[in-house]
C-alpha cells in the first residue's frame, strides 16, 4: 500500500516536471516572426496561461508554471523573458517587457549557519497597467510596480514602487515622478474621441 502511494507521488512529480518542459518546448516552437507571437500566446493558453487579447509572447520565453502567470490585453513579453511562476505573476494591460527580464516569485527563509537557504517561500508579483520594464531587469518576490511606471534597464526591483515613477538602480529606487499624461497626448486622445 505504501509503495503504491509512493509510486503515485513519483508519477505526479514526473508529470509536473514534464508539463514545464513540454509547455516551454511547444510555446517556443514557432519561429520568431511578428504574427507568430500571437500564435505563441495561443499555445501558452493551452498550457494554462491566462492572457488577454492582442498579447504577444516572443520566442525563447520561459515559464516555470504557465498556470500561475496572467497577462492583460495588449501586453508584450520580449525574447528570453523568464517567469519562474512559483507563485502568481499578474501582468496588467498595455505592459511592455523588454528582453531578458526576470520575474522571481520564490525565495528562501534564512536558515541556520549549516544551511542558510531554509524553507522555500513564494510571494506574488503584480505589474499594473501601462508599465514598461527595461531589458535585463529583475523583479523580486512580493513586488508591485505601480501603473504607468518605467523600470530602467538592468534594475533590480526588490520592493514595491508607486504609480507613474521612473525606477532605476540596484537596488531600484524612484528617481523621478512621471506625468500621468502629457498635455499633447491628452489633446490627441480627446480629438480621437470626438472624431476629429
Amino acid at each position: 500500500m505504501i509503495n503504491q502511494i509512493i509510486n503515485i507521488f513519483k508519477a505526479l512529480f514526473f508529470l509536473k516536471c514534464w508539463h514545464r518542459t513540454l509547455s516551454n518546448f511547444f510555446i517556443n516552437l514557432l519561429p520568431d516572426f511578428f504574427l507568430f507571437s500571437y500564435g505563441r500566446t495561443y499555445v501558452a493558453r493551452l498550457f494554462g496561461l491566462k492572457a488577454g487579447s492582442k498579447t504577444m509572447l516572443r520566442k525563447s520565453i520561459y515559464f516555470g508554471n504557465c498556470r500561475n502567470v496572467s497577462f492583460g490585453s495588449r501586453s508584450i513579453a520580449s525574447r528570453e523573458a523568464f517567469f519562474d511562476g512559483y507563485d502568481k505573476i499578474t501582468v496588467g494591460s498595455g505592459v511592455a517587457i523588454a528582453f531578458r527580464v526576470t520575474f522571481i516569485t520564490s525565495s528562501h527563509e534564512t536558515g541556520d549557519s549549516c544551511l542558510r537557504a531554509g524553507k522555500l517561500v513564494g510571494k506574488s508579483i503584480i505589474i499594473e497597467d501601462g508599465v514598461w520594464i527595461g531589458a535585463g531587469s529583475v523583479i523580486g518576490p512580493g513586488v508591485t510596480i505601480g501603473r504607468g511606471s518605467i523600470v530602467s534597464a538592468g534594475s533590480v526591483v526588490l520592493r514595491s514602487m508607486p504609480d507613474n515613477s521612473l525606477i532605476a538602480g540596484n537596488p531600484a529606487r524612484v528617481v523621478m515622478v512621471l506625468q500621468k499624461k502629457s498635455p499633447e497626448r491628452e489633446e490627441d486622445l480627446r480629438t480621437k474621441a470626438i472624431g476629429g
